[in-house]
């Protein structure tokens, strides 16, 4: 019998986004439970750690977007072909998890002052350096950002 598959997250795209698509690309069928902050505040007690995104697999509940989005790579057949090929995903998550790190920091900075000099730094350094690093690996890899095809990456940050 297929697993059961319930995403808790809030009512926008951000960390559960990237759970949903696997789900959606692997034709698994899924509940898609997005809570209000009332809502939320009343199953928080309920979770691993009080955060969201959490995935539900038969009335198991599990956080941290990254192992869930490495879980359901594997069962949508997006993972690694092998130890290495699994590295090489896990390396272009957290590569990108250094830039969105960075976008966010900028984004929830509450100095106006920090914030422009974060937001030119982001402009003038930050993104230059990442996207030619990022263009780099993907023109090694047919167009992709870890394999020479579509692995989790493609879904995931």
């Amino acid at each position: 019998m297929a697993p059961v598959y319930k995403v808790h997250y809030f009512d926008i795209h951000g960390r559960a986004e990237p759970i949903r698509l696997l789900l959606t690309y692997g034709n698994l069928n899924f509940e898609d439970k997005r809570y209000s902050q009332e809502e939320w505040a009343k199953f928080k007690p309920s979770t691993p750690l009080g955060q969201m995104p959490c995935l539900e697999v038969d009335g198991k509940l599990i956080n941290q977007s990254t192992p869930i989005c490495r879980y359901l790579g594997k069962v949508v057949g997006l993972g690694g072909k092998d130890n290495w090929e699994d590295l090489l995903i896990d390396v272009a998550v957290e590569n990108l998890g250094d830039l969105h790190k960075k976008i966010m920091e900028m984004a929830f900075e509450q100095d106006a002052g920090k914030k422009k000099s974060m937001e030119e730094d982001l402009v003038k350094k930050d993104l230059p350096f990442f996207l030619e690093k990022f263009e780099e690996t993907a023109k090694k890899n047919g167009g992709y950002f870890a394999l020479n095809r579509v692995s989790r990456i493609e879904m995931q940050k």
